[in-house]
């Protein structure tokens, strides 16, 4: 572990503070904010095998393309509880998160060279089938359509 005064000294904070300009999602500028420095050789591998697989397909003309999307995580709290239900407008949060989900793992899966990416999205999905239910049921401005339930 890097002692945080050697983490003040390089500044490590306002980096992360300039990358976090670039996140599309408060929760990922959040995320990127509580980065700290990986504790293995292993780990850094396999974090420097991404970044090479990222700026591989960059250069190909095929940058990742990650949607914007909102924190979801408030809402998943709140259905925590049994019987809980969200506002439509909640689930249109979360239909653009899976969306965003469902689009990165097609684009990442879809190229077989990717292999520390696809490792690390192995379990990334989008839940199609949660995703189409949300959109047969509530529009973008969270509106109920007639097609929601028979």
């Amino acid at each position: 572990m890097i002692p945080q005064n050697s983490l003040d000294s390089l500044e490590f904070s306002k980096l992360l503070e300039i990358i976090a300009r670039y996140a599309n999602s408060d929760a990922s500028q959040r995320s990127i904010l509580s980065i700290t420095p990986l504790d293995s050789k292993e780990e850094i591998e396999k974090r420097f095998s991404c970044i090479e697989e990222i700026r591989l397909l960059s250069q190909k003309g095929k940058p990742l393309n990650i949607l914007p999307f909102k924190d979801i995580a408030p809402a998943l709290q709140e259905v925590r509880p049994e019987d809980a239900v969200l506002e439509p407008l909640e689930l249109v949060g979360i239909m653009d998160f899976l969306f965003a989900a469902l689009g990165l793992a097609g684009q990442i899966k879809s190229d077989s060279v990717l292999y520390a990416l696809n490792e690390l999205a192995a379990n990334l999905t989008g839940k199609p089938e949660l995703l189409r239910m949300l959109k047969k049921s509530i529009d973008r401005e969270g509106t109920i359509l007639d097609s929601a339930s028979p």
